[in-house]
């Protein structure tokens, strides 16, 4: 499936986002096992999406501690931020995502609401917190590959 909407329209929608989040993460990942890094360019051609999101996505797994911007041979690529097997899928979404605020002002007031949000993030969690990048790196096909 390719994310050609996001090349022509504006900014993907937040599903979208995180899908192709988790696609560059996975990526990072496989590329930074066999080649040390990988350039925004290439994911964004891997991807079918444009460089501007995948600048955008990079930004927030950077600042998430997911990725680490690197210098090599006057090109920059970026590389996992720590081990494959140590960054868990729901933190890769976290960092998408930005910390939730306990009690944030995005979130209605609504306690009910508020109760519902948490149950979904305490499941989203549980599902995806033993699911590593090490995990999903094993299933993105090599750099170049047909999709």
């Amino acid at each position: 499936h390719s994310f050609r909407r996001a090349r022509v329209g504006g900014e993907p929608r937040p599903a979208a986002r995180e899908a192709i989040g988790i696609g560059v993460a996975a990526r990072g990942a496989r590329a930074f096992r066999e080649e040390g890094g990988i350039s925004d360019e290439v994911l964004a051609g891997e991807l079918d999406v444009p460089v501007r999101t995948v600048r955008a996505i990079l930004g927030d797994l950077e600042v998430g501690g997911i990725v680490s911007l690197r210098g090599a041979d006057g090109r920059d690529a970026y590389q996992l931020g720590r081990a494959a097997d140590a960054i868990s899928i729901a933190q890769v979404l976290e960092a998408l995502r930005g910390r939730s605020a306990p009690a944030g002002r995005e979130l209605p007031p609504d306690h009910s609401v508020r109760a519902l949000v948490a149950d979904v993030e305490r499941g989203i969690v549980r599902a995806l917190d033993d699911r590593t990048l090490a995990d999903l790196a094993g299933a993105v096909p090599p750099s170049g590959a047909a999709r």
